[in-house]
């Protein structure tokens, strides 16, 4: 029997991330999380008990997590980053999504 890590990515740990911070860091046995600001970081390594993984750029995650098909990953970084952060997770394996609102500014970037 194989027993696979629940594994969670969050990008963007700000306001609305920390809140997602907080859940997963309860289901998820390895969290990454990625914010450009260290200090979301730092908030993230001195209040989550779990096994983190905190980058300062999704690349980075995404190169050092060889399960991103296995993963959950929540988009919660300003809104007009939803859409390109998430086609880059598909183009790396990624399948698991929650992407905050908006998804897009416009309907022309999504044809």
């Amino acid at each position: 029997m194989i027993f696979m890590k629940n594994i969670g990515l969050l990008i963007g740990a700000g306001w609305h991330g920390k809140k997602h911070a907080k859940i997963m860091s309860e289901i998820f046995d390895v969290l990454y999380v990625v914010d450009v600001d260290n200090s979301a970081l730092d908030w993230c390594r001195d209040n989550l008990k779990c096994s983190l993984k905190l980058f300062s750029n999704l690349e980075q995650a995404i190169y050092k997590n060889n399960e991103l098909q296995n993963t959950v990953c929540v988009i919660a970084t300003w809104g007009t980053d939803h859409y390109d952060i998430l086609i880059k997770l598909i183009q790396n394996g990624a399948k698991s999504f929650f992407v905050e609102k908006p998804f897009v500014h416009s309907l022309e970037k999504i044809e």
